[in-house]
């Protein structure tokens, strides 16, 4: 793990449950905690993904215009080629399933899936 330099924390509110998302910002890198049931064993988790996308609609702490802070460390981290590429995936999957089922949607999903545990294993990089 890197030398961390610097923690960014948000408290989010999803109906009832109130989650902490935490980013550690460094030099060329940038890394994301959840403390939610998925987060916490390294899985996919929607809150970091949502405040990756810069939606605040979810944060109740008072730090909200910290979120600036974190999208301005993403260009150029891993974590940043990672979010493009399962992006671009989702688009393509999203773009298929509408056309419905084929060949095509079943590759562009399962490659999807690659993308979406490989945003993943960034995050905690």
């Amino acid at each position: 793990m890197h030398n961390r330099t610097e923690e960014i924390r948000f408290k989010i509110a999803v109906g009832r449950a109130r989650f902490k998302v935490t980013f550690y910002l460094g030099l060329g890198y940038l890394n994301a905690d959840c403390d939610c049931p998925a987060g916490k064993y390294g899985n996919f988790c929607a809150h970091r993904l949502k405040l990756l996308r810069g939606d605040r609609s979810e944060i109740v702490s008072k730090n909200a215009a910290d979120l600036s802070r974190v999208l301005d460390k993403l260009p150029g981290t891993r974590l940043d080629t990672a979010l493009v590429e399962f992006n671009s995936l989702a688009n393509q999957v999203t773009t298929l399933r509408e056309k419905g089922e084929s060949d095509e949607l079943k590759k562009a999903e399962s490659e999807f899936k690659k993308a979406r545990k490989k945003l993943s294993i960034a995050m905690m990089m």
